[in-house]
């Protein structure tokens, strides 16, 4: 009775160390599990960290470059804006010394021309605003044409420019020419007897050339406007037609704009009202 008790005890601390050992090896399996998670997390961790702090270069760099970028242009644009600056200053004490009636407003309009149109720039631009000073002005043909070959010969300009001077100073702009032509006929008249009528036709190609867009399609009505009015006669024009057809005449010196291909191109337009010419300069030879 003694001996089955003690094998009864014996048997059951047996059976509480075994449930012990194994709580404690599940607590030690689980202590094991966490850590390992709490390993992988700071892993994750650590390279986030590391791809932030490689990226965060790169981004101050993009934003230094295009911060730099900005400032550039600004120092651009504020250099650009001095340099104006000081050409309209020049412009308005240039005006004011030789006292010739210009006022800073027509100093800052004629800086605004020059932007515009490159050909009221440097010289050409100077004799072109003269000109039209006088015009404006109502002076007598006469004086008109006397100091066009003044200013021509002062600004050191070849003669065959005159005709363009006079054209680009007379005339507002090519929406107006073919309404202005009666108005101008008797200063177009004076300058063609002045100089050369040719020179003249030169001049209004060079003026409707540089229009935008040019005037090529209204030539051919420029040149009637021209004749009808008694301004050139009808050898003039053909003499004009047959230099750009045939070559240059030694007698006819184009204005430096008005090129070969420009100049086609002009002819092609006027070319029925230059056959109506000759047909009828055929026709009262015949009679």
């Amino acid at each position: 009775m003694g001996r089955s008790s003690s094998s009864s005890s014996s048997s059951s601390s047996s059976s509480s160390s075994s449930s012990a050992s194994e709580e404690g090896g599940e607590a030690a399996a689980r202590a094991r599990a966490r850590e390992e998670v709490q390993g992988r997390k700071r892993q994750f961790q650590t390279v986030g960290s590391d791809s932030e702090e490689e990226a965060a270069p790169a981004k101050r760099r993009k934003k230094e470059k295009k911060k730099s970028k900005k400032k550039r242009k600004h120092k651009k644009d504020r250099k650009k804006e001095k340099k104006r600056k000081r050409k309209k200053d020049k412009k308005k004490k240039k005006a004011s010394e030789e006292g010739n009636g210009a006022t800073p407003e027509k100093a800052e309009e004629s800086e605004e021309d020059e932007e515009e149109n490159p050909e009221e720039a440097g010289p050409l631009g100077s004799a072109i605003r003269g000109i039209r000073e006088f015009v404006a002005g109502g002076k007598p043909v006469g004086e008109t044409v006397s100091e066009l070959r003044a200013v021509q010969t002062f600004c050191a300009l070849p003669r065959n420019e005159r005709g363009f001077i006079l054209c680009a100073a007379a005339f507002e702009d090519g929406s107006t020419l073919l309404k202005q032509l009666p108005e101008r006929g008797p200063l177009l008249k004076a300058f063609a007897k002045d100089a050369q009528p040719y020179s003249l036709i030169y001049g209004l190609e060079k003026f409707c050339l540089i229009q935008k867009p040019p005037l090529t399609a209204k030539f051919a009505l420029v040149l009637k406007a021209l004749y009808d009015d008694d301004v050139v006669e009808e050898e003039d024009i053909l003499k004009w037609h047959d230099a750009g057809v045939d070559g240059v005449d030694p007698d006819v010196h184009k204005p430096p704009a008005v090129d070969a291909q420009a100049s086609a191109a002009f002819l092609a337009a006027s070319e029925p009202f230059v056959t109506w010419l000759r047909e009828a300069e055929s026709d009262t030879e015949e009679e």
